[in-house]
């Protein structure tokens, strides 16, 4: 094929893949296992234009970068090796012509690095080299490391330059007229073919590198393996961003696997005897000797003087400093070309003879030093011509013992040269940053860290020089909320009261109010009433929801709360004991009742009152005894006379539990309950026995287990309890002798009271009918079927604090709060965490009136869930109006006043403002009295990672951190602790490392699809099992343990039945050198008594064998795989269905209910064909499996949807053909008609019903109960028939559905959505309305809806309980942390004993991948931020210098450690603070004192887009803004599409722009200059910090590579070297501290400096070809599906992006407002301005409108500020943006509504 047509068809395939920007540590992989293609690394490399592959030959720059590079994704704790494939090796040449022309040095680069790299020690083995990916070693490599995805270059850069010069930009052909105009620009596309790019024609077969690189990504994918692109990949902070090419079914198509052509290795050379290498210790000097050897041997000595320079060159390479080879760029004219021309053509023939004598290993190196990174620096070659030195006396010894080697080897011994003067070099005057001095500073505050920092004096500037900059006299003061400029802070903060008089105390029932301080306006009066009244209408529906949100996390049946009365004085109260608490109610119920007196007959006498109470109290007790007694013979003969055993069962179990619920109350008799109890388990167990009985008849033990697990569990239960008598003792015994087991050792038969047992037919405990016998012994009977039922005590005891047992951990936890210190706590769900804070907010809610707990959550869903917990539970009776219980503040909206609460319940990113308000600093912030982080590993999300970290150093009070899944939480919990000591709190860790319920792992892969569906069964046994079902297989946790690296991950967890599975492989797999420890025997652990065994003793018996098999891991690799392989073979070989589906055929549709019908299937994939033949079989599976109710978790947001219609539509498409042809319904709409025709008739009677012969009375009471007039009032033909309905119509009447479903529709939810309610079907994301995910999680714990198919959103602590969670398709967002969560969710504590986990559309390897991954650790993120510093002068200037302020920065200044994971770097910490400062400073945002100027405001409140906030603030301050926007009145349409071109150039930034996406225009000129500019000026800034804090600190020479530690050069310091900020390592390619960019700086400044670019503050000013264009067309067109094919935003997350940027046009239309009414430096609150998207807010435009007016204009009608204090261009630009969002929100919201 043609190289362009080639590259062109390469180009295509690859176009259609869907890159999806992830953190490769966060989001993705965590710690597992990856490979980074070596190449493709080289291609990274080479492609960095400061290293000089031109003129010199720089290579170990190349190293250092490689060697950076692999830093810093080791500092990250990445897991990887590299690979090199021989196929590919030209791929690492840079395409261009010079790098065509200089190929030899890139190869030979690629050999020495390689080399290099084998010499490093590093765990998982740091390099590889193979011939290609079709190498049978290759293969063997892979299957030995299971990497799970592949670090690629996709070659997009090469011929990126030359596109520029083919290709017309987007935005080019536009046209003025059509900018002007504001038309859709995006129909007329660019017609220009995209360029074929550089063809490299001598190197790789007429295939150019990208063709090379492109080609091997597509052979990685067919082969599985997902792709990170390493070219695409930025450092910030502790993340790793990238994008990822996730494998499909189009990229496993299988391809052609170039195989490596074999060569002809190149011939070694023919020395005149044989080496020997032992005296020459460096690897260098050895290669070097052999290499000049074999070339002076092959040129018969011609070049001996240029062979002795290169060998002078050598020998200065370990004789020099680093920083004295520093030569710095020269004009290269006639005459130094014709001096260094000869020296060239020699030095590539010696480099090309050293990669050959590399390759073919002639070389002995493996002894030597392991300095070849350093074999050749060409500059050095180049000062030894063109300028020599004298050399000293050690080198010439040197060059003696080195010339002495060659001429041993090829009998020619080179001569030290005469260096002399060639030529006179020409330097060339580099640009130079103008050193900047530094700004006078000092604040009291600060004052005290920043004087131990030593600058130095000649970096200060003097008042009235150059560099000195007088204040601009703006200065900033807080007046007004963020967000919200209408609410000043000296108003009232409660909305609806904003203008009413304002209440101060309740007295007496009355409410004392303040006087008006001013008498109001009408018309301010009116529109304050008008507010008022649309607040508290809203709040009313709010509350009203949320009232019925709360009723859903409780047992209350009719929707009442019985929130408990918390009041203050219980504080002082002593702790009741263990037991019943009394409750208001009980205590009037406790007055004598005269209906208990005595009986007043004849012959009664004169009684004591004592005697009287005596009487009293034991008729009551004889009367609850005698209720007791016969509620209990009433149920047995109403169980009697139930002929089917289940239900039987049931009807028992409801009596079980109220009969428990009453004796608890303190309603029924405690003494005789024991009795009762122990027989009505006796009856359950003779009901279970019965049943079981009868799968041993039909010889389906393995499918009864379940029943006699149950059974043994109901045995265990009432041979232990108070209640045990002889005749149940006998008859007990004789059940387990039927079982053919021993019974477990219990009390003597003889201690037993002798009791008649109360229930007619009473049975022996034997079974005649058939052989019951287990099979098996009783140990392991109770470790494979009985371990959902074991007793779970871990150290339980009754605490009088809780009304619960709690476990020894959980008092620890309870001790450390009363003591009022800081906690850790992890436990995995299900544990038993969720009363940690319930007990905290009790303990503030009783101390005080005042103090306040606030409690982070990661999600809004969790915010509300919190809060509606908090309504069920507490209630409080305030002495002043206004005071509530909660509060709930997010961006989106507010319930009550956050700042009148006690608890409230937010997101980090308001606690984190509310922390740094300062109007809050002395009223709000003193009353925290504790913080609780739910799911604190949130710490490491990529987006708001960085506000936990900031707040959990500066918690002003005890905290509480909470979470399931953290990898590091012995470094986590260290980090807090010290954290929490700066503030005087102790903190402690607190670990539990079990569930308190086992999860079941399964793979549902169906070998057949579904083509069409009957109906599900109505009748389902409680005792089918999940793993009994045909295509489901279980998955042993330890057979997903392929990857003997990786290790066992810390909280793998067996359950009983998975360690005897454990157990029986390794003992099947010991041998004598490998022999099973004999202490863990099953009998030796478990002895053979038969005893109970308890979850605790299995713990322990894990925790053993899993260190035994750990020790198998990684001295005996062969065992352990035979042990993996029988774990997963037992799996497999159970998952064997016993008969297979027929196709349906001759044989006619199956009966009613008997499933579906299957065809054959391809590979598990998340496609819509896959999903559709597959998901509906896997829920009637899980239905039929008694394993609902289920959460399908898929995190695709379109894919939730899609699932859910796709859902629907088959189930009534199936249930329109089966009414279509089922006698059944058209009975039921026969008998239908038939009753509204009798009801219809006046005196119409109830219709006979007659039955067929032989009917039962069973079958009499069921048809009675179809035809009732119940039924039929509520019956609707229209609704779904229960076969097809996955809804439990018990749990919700249809009329309250149909409630929900016409209110939510109401709202504006998509009718699809709503009506699968009653397909029981619901969706859950956070692109959802609110109301429809809260609907859906009450229905949800209703029981209604079983099946929620949702996103990540419900597996962060929402209280949505289910029995099993489905993963759906594989994802890049499924990773170790997230499944974790997920999963989670099934065999929630109290619900389940058990919770099943299915992975559908998996291929068996990602499944193996999930389950053994390891937990990530948590990393930090450098918090102190500029923005966080510009926040911290607000803070402590506009609160007076509160205490809180001062507190807050010596919280944050003091800390010992502010990186998670990272050292203590106090010196470089405090330098960086203090240019932060001066950075502040030059932008004019505060003064020389630390007040704030200017817009501060605005700057500090978009601090998450901190490099956007700052552009934008030089755009206001240098007038351009003005400018662009002083024709608003003239001319809206072009200001207004300039200016968007202009924020979309700012902001929303992180899209990537893909060759194929639409990028932005360019800035216009003006700004693009001034950016510019202060991009310049930030750098000046910055190189003044790197050098001060050299010159202070760094003494050492930087002369150790970063990743192997491997120091180069000679030891010592040069008094005055040439480069100081810069790498050395980087300046030997002739790069002196004359800094470009940022981007130069923090990526190539000397080691021992704090700086990256994530903490520099800089926006590009000329990258708009290079910036995604979808906020600028968006704006023009409005279109979705545009966004989709121009600019790859996929649907799911176009809301996010959009929304993203509609709060910053609200904050800076906010922020203006209150600096044109408020002055200059306005500083204003975040309220709710903006955020309100999702329908919960619908005000009239025209009351708001008035209600601004009113609120924002005095009494004379003016705007509060003088005329003259504000410019007047500022409210062009107001104006400007005020359409501009109107108008961008008229095109989101027509998109999301």
């Amino acid at each position: 094929m043609d190289p362009a047509m080639q590259l062109q068809t390469t180009r295509g395939w690859y176009d259609k893949l869907r890159p999806v920007r992830v953190d490769l540590v966060g989001d993705y992989a965590g710690e597992e296992f990856f490979l980074i293609d070596g190449d493709s690394l080289l291609r990274w490399v080479f492609g960095d234009e400061r290293i000089d592959f031109d003129t010199g030959f720089q290579l170990l720059h190349a190293v250092y970068v490689v060697e950076s590079f692999l830093q810093q994704l080791s500092s990250r704790r990445c897991r990887f090796s590299v690979v090199f494939l021989e196929i590919s090796r030209n791929a690492c040449i840079p395409c261009s012509p010079a790098a065509e022309q200089n190929a030899w040095k890139y190869l030979f680069a690629r050999s020495a690095i390689i080399e290099h790299m084998k010499r490093i020690d590093h765990p998982q083995g740091l390099v590889s080299t193979f011939g290609s990916l079709a190498d049978p070693e290759f293969r063997r490599y892979l299957d030995s490391t299971r990497p799970y995805f592949v670090m690629y270059h996709d070659g997009s850069d090469a011929g990126r330059s030359k596109q520029k010069a083919h290709e017309k930009p987007d935005w080019e052909a536009e046209g003025a007229n059509q900018r002007e105009s504001g038309s859709d620009m995006e129909d007329k596309d660019a017609t220009d073919s995209p360029p074929t790019g550089y063809v490299d024609s001598d190197l790789d077969g007429l295939f150019n590198q990208e063709g090379l690189l492109k080609a091997g990504i597509r052979e990685w994918m067919s082969l599985g393996f997902s792709i990170a692109l390493m070219n695409e990949v930025v450092f910030k902070d502790s993340k790793i961003f990238t994008y990822v090419l996730e494998t499909n079914l189009y990229t496993l198509e299988p391809v052609d696997i170039r195989a490596n052509p074999a060569g002809t290795p190149p011939p070694g050379p023919e020395y005149s005897r044989t080496p020997d290498w032992k005296p020459l210790r460096s690897a260098r000097e050895r290669l070097a000797v052999a290499t000049v050897a074999h070339v002076l041997q092959l040129d018969e000595g011609k070049h001996g003087d240029l062979a002795a320079i290169f060998l002078i060159h050598i020998i200065l390479l370990s004789q020099l400093t680093l920083p004295a080879r520093f030569l710095a760029p020269f004009d290269v004219d006639e005459a130094v070309s014709a001096a260094i021309s000869p020296a060239q053509d020699f030095l590539k023939r010696l480099v090309i003879a050293s990669g050959d004598l590399l390759g073919i290993g002639a070389v002995s190196l493996e002894d030597a030093q392991n300095d070849l990174c350093d074999y050749v620096d060409g500059r050095l070659l180049l000062k030894l011509i063109l300028t020599p030195e004298e050399l000293s006396e050690e080198a010439k010894q040197k060059f003696s013992i080195l010339a002495n080697h060659v001429e041993a080897l090829c009998g020619k011994r080179p001569e030290l040269p005469v260096l002399s003067k060639s030529v006179d070099l020409s330097f060339i005057e580099l640009p130079v940053v103008r050193r900047r001095k530094i700004l006078a500073f000092s604040n009291p505050a600060f004052d005290k860290y920043l004087k131990d920092i030593r600058l130095p004096i000649d970096i200060m500037a003097e008042e009235g020089s150059e560099d000195h900059e007088e204040e601009d006299d703006q200065t900033y003061y807080e007046k007004t909320h963020w967000h919200n400029p209408r609410n000043p802070l000296v108003t009232a903060r409660i909305r609806a009261q904003r203008a009413l008089p304002k209440p101060v105390a309740k007295v007496r029932g009355a409410v004392a109010v303040a006087p008006s301080a001013k008498p109001q306006t009408e018309d301010q009066e009116r529109a304050a009433r008008r507010a008022g009244g649309r607040a508290r209408k809203w709040e009313q529906i709010y509350l009203n929801q949320m009232y019925q949100y709360a009723s859903s996390l409780t047992d209350s049946i009719d929707g009442s709360l019985n929130p408990k009365l918390v009041t203050v004085e219980e504080k002082a109260k002593k702790p009741q004991a263990a037991g019943k608490k009394t409750t208001v109610k009980e205590e009037k119920n406790a007055k004598p009742n005269k209906k208990d007196g005595p009986s007043k007959g004849k012959g009664s006498g004169k009684l004591s009152a004592a005697d009287i109470i005596s009487q009293n109290n034991a008729t009551k007790k004889a009367g609850r005894e005698a209720k007791l007694h016969d509620s209990w013979k009433s149920v047995c003969d109403e169980v009697a006379n139930v002929k089917d055993d289940e239900s039987a069962i049931s009807r028992l179990e409801i009596w079980l539990a109220a009969s428990q619920k009453a004796i608890s109350a303190g309603v029924a008799e405690n003494k005789e309950w024991p009795f009762i109890e122990a027989e009505a388990r006796l009856y359950k167990i003779q009901l279970l026995q019965r049943i079981w009985a009868g799968y041993c008849k039909r010889g389906e033990q393995e499918h009864g287990y379940a029943a006699a697990s149950a059974l043994f569990n109901e045995a265990r239960l009432a041979l232990f309890s108070g209640g045990m008598t002889r005749k149940v003792h006998q008859i007990l015994s004789n059940v387990f002798e039927a079982f053919g087991i021993l019974k477990p050792p219990s009390d003597p038969l003889t201690s037993l009271p002798d009791r008649k047992v109360l229930f007619a037919k009473l049975w022996d405990g034997r079974c005649e009918s058939a052989d019951t016998r287990l099979g098996m012994t009783s140990e392991e009977f109770q470790l494979l079927h009985c371990g959902p039922w074991m007793d779970r005590n871990m150290d339980s005891r009754p605490d009088p604090r809780v009304p619960f047992k709690p476990d020894g951990w959980q008092r620890r936890v309870l001790d450390e709060l009363d003591e009022n210190n800081s906690l850790f706590v992890v436990a995995p769900t299900s544990a038993g965490k969720t009363f940690i804070a319930f007990y905290a907010m009790e303990k503030v809610l009783k101390e005080s009136d005042e103090g306040v707990l606030v409690y982070v959550a990661p999600t809004k869903a969790l915010v509300n869930q919190i809060a509606a917990e908090v309504i069920s539970r507490y209630k409080k009776n305030y002495r002043y109006a206004g005071k509530t219980v909660w509060a709930i503040h997010t961006r989106d909206y507010r319930m009550n006043n956050p700042n009148e609460c006690q608890i409230l319940i937010t997101v980090p990113e308001i606690l984190q403002i509310m922390l740094m308000s300062p109007p809050n600093a002395k009223s709000w912030t003193p009353r925290v009295k504790r913080i609780i982080f739910d799911e604190v590993h949130s710490i490491g999300n990529a987006d708001d990672g960085i506000v936990w970290e900031q707040l959990l150093l500066l918690a002003p009070c005890p905290i509480i951190a909470l979470s399931a899944t953290v990898g590091n939480p012995e470094e986590f919990g260290s980090w807090l602790a010290s954290a929490q000591r700066s503030v005087g709190v102790k903190l402690t860790v607190v670990q539990h490392p079990s569930r308190y319920s086992d999860l079941r792992k399964f793979v549902y892969i169906p070998r057949k699809g579904m083509t069409s569906f009957e109906g599900m069964p109505q009748k389902v046994s409680r005792f089918n099992q999940l793993e009994m079902a045909d295509y489901v297989r279980a998955v042993h946790p330890v057979a997903t343990l392929a990857n003997t690296k990786r290790g066992i991950p810390n909280d793998m967890s067996l359950e009983p039945k998975d360690c005897l599975q454990l157990y029986w492989a390794m003992s099947k797999c010991q041998t004598s050198e490998c022999p099973f420890p004999k202490v863990l025997d099953l009998k030796e652990v478990f002895g053979t008594e038969g005893k109970v065994i308890t979850k605790a003793e299995v713990f322990k018996w894990e925790e053993k064998l899993k260190q035994v098999l750990h020790n198998w891991m990684k001295d005996a690799e062969p065992i352990f795989a035979e042990v993996t392989k029988l774990l997963a073979a037992e799996a497999v070989m159970k998952a064997v269905p016993d008969k297979e589906y027929e196709d349906g055929g001759d044989s006619g549709a199956p009966a009613e209910g008997s499933g579906p019908l299957l065809v054959d299937l391809p590979p598990p994939s998340c496609t819509r064909d896959y999903l559709e033949k597959t998901t509906l079989p896997l829920l009637q599976a899980l239905h039929s499996a008694n394993a609902l109710p289920a959460i399908l978790f898929s995190y695709d947001r379109l894919l939730c949807e899609k699932i859910c219609a796709m859902l629907c539509s088959q189930l009534e498409t199936a249930e329109k053909i089966w009414r279509e042809n089922s006698p059944k319904w058209q009975k039921i709409i026969k008998d239908w008609e038939k009753y509204k025709a009798d009801r219809g008739s006046r005196g119409a009677k109830k219709a006979k019903i007659i039955l067929p012969p032989g009917s039962t009375k069973a079958d009499m009471m069921r048809e009675t109960a179809e035809h009732d007039s119940s039924f039929w009032s509520s019956f609707d033909p229209r609704h779904p028939s229960p076969e097809f309905s996955f809804a439990d119509f018990k749990k919700h009447a249809k009329s309250d559905l149909q409630a929900d479903i016409d209110n939510l529709i109401h709202w504006g939810i998509p009718e699809g959505l709503v009506h699968a309610f009653s397909r029981g079907i619901g969706v859950h994301h956070s692109g959802l309305n609110r109301k429809y995910r809260q609907a859906v999680e009450m229905l949800f714990r209703k029981g209604y809806l079983r099946v929620v198919i949702a996103t990540g959103t419900l597996s962060l602590g929402i209280n949505m309980p289910t029995r099993s969670s489905v993963f759906v398709g594989e994802s890049v967002y499924l990773n170790s942390l997230n499944y974790r969560q997920a999963a989670g969710r099934a065999g929630r504590r109290g619900f389940d004993n058990l919770g099943n986990v299915v992975f559908h559309a998996f291929s068996p390897a990602k499944v193996e991948r999930i389950m053994s991954s390891k937990l990530p650790s948590l990393i930090g993120h450098f918090p102190i931020s500029t923005s966080l510093v510009l926040r911290l002068f607000i803070l402590l200037h506009n609160s007076n210098e509160s205490d809180h302020a001062k507190h807050t920065i010596n919280t944050l200044l003091s800390q010992g450690k502010l990186v998670i994971g990272g050292g203590e770097f106090k010196e470089q910490v405090l330098h960086h603070l203090r240019f932060s400062i001066e950075f502040l400073r030059r932008q004019k945002l505060i003064g020389s004192n630390g007040r704030p100027l200017n817009f501060a405001g605005l700057t500090s409140h978009l601090y998450y887009v901190e490099n956007s906030s700052f552009a934008l603030h030089v755009l206001l301050c240098n007038g351009y803004m003005k400018e662009l926007c002083k024709n608003i009145n003239k001319s809206p349409d072009s200001v207004c599409l300039e200016l968007m071109l202009v924020l979309a150039n700012i902001f929303g930034r992180e899209q990537k722009c893909f060759p194929r996406h639409k990028s932005l225009p360019p800035l216009p000129a003006a700004a693009a200059e001034l950016l510019a500019d202060q991009n310049e000026r930030t750098l000046r800034t910055y190189v003044a910090y790197v050098e001060s804090f050299v010159k202070s600190y760094c003494k050492n020479t930087d002369n150790v590579l970063p990743f192997s530690g491997l120091e180069c050069g000679a030891k010592g310091t040069i008094e005055e070297p040439n480069v100081k900020s810069r790498s050395s390592f980087v300046a030997l390619s002739g790069h002196g501290d004359n800094f470009t960019s940022v981007n130069d700086l923090t990526s190539s400044v000397r080691r021992g400096v704090l700086i990256d670019g994530a903490s520099v503050p800089h926006l590009p000013a000329d990258d708009s070809s290079t910036v995604n264009g979808y906020l600028y067309y968006f704006y023009i067109h409005g279109d979705v599906k545009k966004l989709d094919q121009h600019h790859g935003i996929q649907a799911g997350s176009v809301w996010f992006v959009l929304k993203d940027f509609s709060l910053v046009l609200a904050a800076i239309e906010t922020g203006l407002t209150c600096f044109i009414r408020d002055g200059p430096g306005a500083y204003y609150d975040f309220k709710d301005e903006g955020d309100d998207v999702d329908g919960d807010i619908h005000e009239d435009d025209e009351d708001d409108k008035e209600s601004v007016a009113a609120s924002t204009t005095t009494d004379d009608g003016s705007s509060g500020v003088s005329s003259e204090a504000v410019d007047p261009g500022f409210k062009n630009v107001l104006k400007a943006v005020t359409i501009l969002r109107k108008r961008f929100e008229e095109k989101f919201k027509k998109m999301w509504a």
